[in-house]
């Protein structure tokens, strides 16, 4: 259990379809499909990964109190646990992050953190260190501005987008980033049946992130029922597609 992968570490969530850790209203905060464990295909569970992800981001805060930038500080207490699954000491106290600009702050035990690093919100003594909130968390971290998302693409490919859900009243902004020109690129929204609603670029690529606006809206500008999208980009043989869940 000390030196496997992690799995020994994984309990079921009430809610979760797929079994990928995240259950099915968490995997809607994502963009995740809860019906599919594995989006990127990399052998890692979307929950899995978002849990280990968040952990490395809590890792690397600096500590504070800073005025301008989300800070962690430490709270350790005299006593300890043993992990149940796995039998390590961990420290009874617990961590703040701080985000001093939205004035929002998020506690996480130390025995929480130890089941974060290894892929999982919840932990074996549930009854004393409850599931930790993964919006809650991803939004003080500012998950989606921050990571690479899971989309399968060629190495300094990226397309993401934040916030997603998609707000039906501030709409959401796509980022592109190409590490280098490729030619002619389209991007357009797509929905479910694969119609395409929305053309938002057509032109040149050029090297950097290319920021596009969408607001919920067909080419008519018509508002658009909430639901399941695609944003969809063909740069030369390259495609990749971004899920988009619009609120209503």
């Amino acid at each position: 259990m000390l030196l496997g992968d992690g799995t020994a570490h994984w309990l079921p969530v009430e809610g979760d379809t797929d079994g990928d850790g995240l259950a099915d209203e968490e995997e809607a905060y994502f963009g995740f499909d809860h019906e599919d464990p594995d989006e990127n295909l990399d052998g890692v569970p979307d929950g899995r990964f978002v849990a280990t992800y968040l952990a490395g981001r809590i890792a690397e805060l600096p500590e504070g109190p800073l005025p301008d930038e989300t800070y962690v500080t430490h709270h350790p207490a005299y006593g300890f646990y043993n992990c149940v699954t796995c039998g390590i000491l961990i420290n009874m106290g617990f961590l703040t992050i701080s985000d001093p600009v939205a004035g929002t702050s998020v506690d996480v035990s130390y025995y929480n953190q130890h089941f974060l690093e290894h892929g999982s919100f919840s932990t074996d003594r549930g009854d004393v260190y409850p599931r930790q909130d993964p919006c809650a968390l991803a939004d003080i971290l500012d998950y989606a501005s921050g990571t690479e998302p899971p989309v399968a693409a060629e190495p300094g490919i990226r397309l993401w987008n934040a916030p997603n859900p998609v707000p039906a009243a501030t709409g959401t902004t796509i980022v592109l980033a190409l590490p280098h020109e490729a030619g002619p690129i389209e991007v357009a929204i797509f929905d479910a049946t694969g119609r395409q609603v929305r053309e938002l670029y057509t032109g040149p690529s050029r090297t950097g992130a290319l920021h596009l606006g969408w607001d919920g809206r067909d080419a008519g500008g018509e508002a658009l029922p909430g639901g399941v999208y695609l944003c969809r980009v063909q740069c030369g043989s390259l495609t990749l597609t971004r899920k988009l869940l619009l609120a209503e």
